[in-house]
């Protein structure tokens, strides 16, 4: 819940300071005394756009600071996520320059206004005037529901993915297909001998840079060759290295049982001298593995020719050349095969759209359960809210040839105020006073359901009075025992409701 939010030079306010509790706070005033500029200041620490408007004036920058306490388990997921260090609560603190320059911290960690959502989602539900106008669109009626169906939805809709994937693919590949078989002979002639230029040049991977390695050791043939007969001749011939060398550990060996540090020595040239035998046999191979004849050279040369053509033609790496030959052969064999693949693509396409609608069907079947089981609790609800006679309903009707993860389903909330009176779109009917009692209505039901600790009213109770304003403080009341509310009122119903009155 938010405990306690500091607020800097923001619209009227110059510094203040609140305090929050759990249970129903009630922030009460005239018209114009400021109480919606504290929910804006709040708005903004929970990631609402900003602009220079909500700077004090003869200021240069404003501030909100807002302390959650404590915090849920989905929330510190999202913090580990992000990598920012916690105990039980959070601190979030955002500034707004007059140059337009916002920063924003959590717990002291830098954070974007994305990452700063993401939480705050988590922590608090809003809900002002503007959410009736949002309840008034169909779309985000469909919204309502599927947060009363919960995870069963979420469950059937995560069976749509693979094969609305795939269902699109498919539409490709038949496009692609169809496309492809009207270019005719031509096309095919083409494509076949590119397909046979790049599998006749069967490159290697890797062979490129063998190649180039090769050429320069042609290109130094003779300072090789050079280079290692000589190092050979220094080894190898009278008075040389390796001779004088044995010599002397000969001489050592006749000393070697005289003392240990003789034997050691002695040891030692021994292990030397079997290296420098080893180093001479293996410049001896070296000159034996030696081919650098001008008909080699000509032959690496042309080999990497072969090879620079085929990646100028086809792309610039041999990953590339093979996706381009795997994408002829298939444009290829589309022509060739062209009917045949069109009816087995065809009879996958019909598979896989009767799989997606069945998995549509059990949305729609669930979703139509979960509507009245919702409608009877929301009617009731009105009832206690002093709509004796209201109904609520919800109509179905499909949104066909539209393929969705959200399934093909289309609702409109229905309603009707008083007995006898035939339930219509509720956009069309529906009073001020009305609206501010069904959304109470509705969030009553949807609030135990959602894991968001605050939730907060802005004048939710306008366009009513006397005893609608006694239940529906009565109604807040009752969700505060599970949330903590913080809500906007002129009406004393409400505020004398209030487990903390400001």
């Amino acid at each position: 819940m938010i405990s306690k939010i500091i607020i800097k030079n923001f619209a009227l306010i110059d510094l203040t300071e609140i305090e929050f509790n759990n249970g129903l706070n009630v922030l009460s005033g005239e018209t114009g005394s400021g109480k919606s500029i504290i929910l804006d200041a709040i708005n903004f620490a929970l990631g609402a756009k900003a602009d220079k408007s909500i700077i004090r004036y003869g200021t240069t920058e404003c501030s909100v600071s807002a302390e959650f306490y404590p915090i849920s388990n989905s929330v510190k997921q999202i913090l580990e996520e992000f990598d920012i260090e916690f105990e039980d609560s959070i601190v979030i603190k955002r500034k707004f320059t007059q140059d337009g320059k916002s920063s924003i911290k959590i717990n002291g960690e830098t954070a974007t206004v994305g990452m700063l959502k993401k939480i705050t989602a988590k922590l608090v539900d809003v809900h002002g005037q503007s959410e009736h106008y949002f309840l008034l669109n169909e779309s985000n009626q469909l919204d309502v529901l599927d947060k009363y169906c919960q995870e069963e939805l979420v469950v059937l809709k995560e069976q749509l993915i693979n094969p609305i994937s795939k269902l699109k693919e498919i539409d490709e590949k038949i496009e692609k297909i169809s496309n492809t078989t009207a270019n005719g002979q031509s096309k095919t002639e083409i494509l076949k001998f590119q397909i046979d230029e790049i599998e006749s040049a069967d490159i290697k991977e890797g062979e490129e840079e063998s190649l180039l390695q090769l050429k320069k050791q042609v290109v130094n043939a003779e300072k090789i060759i050079n280079s290692l007969s000589e190092a050979k001749a220094l080894l190898t011939e009278d008075s040389a290295t390796a001779d004088l060398f044995a010599q002397a550990v000969k001489k050592i060996g006749q000393i070697a049982d005289c003392a240990q540090s003789y034997s050691d020595l002695y040891d030692l040239g021994e292990q030397i001298l079997t290296s420098l035998n080893d180093f001479s046999y293996q410049i001896s191979d070296q000159l034996d593995l030696i081919d650098f004849s001008p008909e080699k050279a000509e032959e690496i040369e042309n080999r990497l020719d072969l090879i620079r053509d085929i990646k100028r033609k086809y792309g610039s790496t041999l990953d590339e050349v093979n996706a381009f030959k795997e994408n002829a052969i298939f444009e290829y064999d589309s022509i060739i095969n062209g009917e045949k693949i069109l009816k087995e693509l065809t009879q996958e396409k019909l598979n896989l759209a009767q799989q997606i609608q069945e998995v549509y069907k059990k949305i729609t079947s669930l979703r139509k359960e979960k509507a009245h089981e919702f409608t009877s609790k929301v009617t009731e609800r009105l009832k206690e809210l002093s709509m004796k006679s209201a109904v609520f309903d919800i109509a179905f009707s499909l949104q066909e040839d539209k393929l969705s993860l959200n399934g093909i389903d289309k609702i409109e909330f229905l309603f009707s105020a008083n007995k006898g009176e035939p339930l219509k779109n509720m956009a069309k009917v529906i009073s001020g006073g009305e609206m501010s009692r069904l959304m109470l209505a509705l969030k009553s039901e949807i609030s135990s359901l959602q894991d968001i600790p605050t939730y907060i009213f802005d004048e939710i109770d306008a366009g009513i009075s006397g005893v609608v304003a006694q239940t529906v403080a009565e109604r807040l009341y009752f969700i505060s025992k599970e949330k903590q509310i913080i809500a906007i009122s002129h009406l004393p119903q409400i505020a004398a409701m209030s487990d903390t009155s400001y």
